[in-house]
């Protein structure tokens, strides 16, 4: 009888060890919408492949959705027109929660030049990733800080030389609103798609600084053959401990170059609902915040309200900067 005592008791121990540790060995997800989702979820990069929202959602998959994920994910690309394929392909999709599409600034221009306008067309479901704009000098510039860039752009109109990585899209349109708010006109150089032809001419003089995120700048910077004089971050920047921000300088400009996801307007709320907890569980996975961190990705969840007011001073900036540069006239 006792030993028969002693052996119950043990097989209540081990289910009991077994129901705590069960759980944690089960990956967490969202509850499901009725039958919702069980088909495969596709996620729409409005660039081509390789580029830096194409490696974010890519990333984000391999490292934690499809692990995540009760259904497959797919990636799907529709480059063109500063994102305006990606949004006329949304739109043409069912609004069934199926189709996310990937969300960043260019559509809030490009979106002028076409029949869809993100903030009405689309319901948002989150940000992921706030990536903080530097300006980027040569290591030897007669530049030691961003206040001596923008002193010589206001005494010198026009001929500050400053590179980004395209034109008429949301670089170009940061670059002008920045200057613009600051009293200062400048000269911007577009190196489509060519980051390493920016950093040769400015190296070579043939620029004065370059705007952009970190990534690729990584190995100039620690080298020395390049300088970060300022970053749009709301702190300083881990990677750049050095380095101020506007809003230290005393320039409170909401400038910065962001990735969520949306789908097409009339999407049952319940399913934007479980999308925005599956992306968020997914952002916050340790497989991916480590990658992020290797990719100098700045992860900064928005829920749908929060990134939805953050979108709408987003195109404020993007309507004065445009109308200033005739963009849209």
């Amino acid at each position: 009888m006792k030993n028969r005592n002693k052996l119950l008791t043990i097989l209540i121990f081990v289910i009991l060890i077994i129901s705590i540790c069960l759980p944690l060995s089960v990956t967490a997800q969202p509850e499901k919408v009725g039958d919702y989702p069980k088909n495969p979820l596709v996620f729409v990069v409005p660039f081509g492949y390789g580029g830096g929202f194409d490696t974010f959602t890519r990333t984000l998959k391999a490292m934690s959705l499809d692990e995540i994920s009760p259904v497959p994910i797919t990636v799907l690309n529709q480059p063109g027109a500063g994102g305006s394929t990606a949004m006329i392909y949304t739109q043409s999709q069912p609004d069934d929660g199926y189709t996310l599409l990937g969300l960043e600034a260019s559509e809030l221009i490009s979106e002028e030049k076409i029949d869809y306008k993100i903030i009405e067309d689309f319901d948002i479901i989150c940000n992921c990733v706030l990536d903080s704009m530097q300006i980027y000098v040569a290591g030897d510039s007669e530049f030691e800080s961003f206040e001596d860039l923008l002193e010589f752009a206001k005494n010198n109109p026009g001929e500050l030389k400053i590179g980004a990585n395209d034109a008429g899209g949301s670089f170009d349109f940061q670059v002008n609103y920045l200057f613009h708010e600051l009293g200062a006109e400048v000269t911007y150089i577009p190196y489509e798609h060519a980051v390493a032809q920016g950093q040769t001419s400015l190296l070579a003089g043939r620029l004065h600084a370059y705007w952009d995120v970190i990534g690729s700048w990584s190995a100039l910077l620690e080298s020395g053959e390049v300088r970060a004089i300022v970053t749009t971050a709301d702190q300083r920047v881990g990677s750049l401990p050095d380095v101020p921000t506007l809003k230290e300088l005393g320039y409170d400009l909401n400038i910065g170059l962001y990735r969520g996801f949306g789908v097409k307007k009339g999407t049952d709320p319940e399913k934007i609902k479980y999308l925005s907890e599956l992306i968020k569980l997914a952002i916050e996975s340790p497989k991916f915040l480590e990658a992020a961190e290797n990719l100098n990705l700045d992860v900064r969840y928005m829920g749908s309200e929060e990134f939805t007011e953050f979108l709408k001073k987003q195109k404020e900036m993007y309507l004065t900067a445009g109308n200033e540069m005739g963009y849209f006239d």
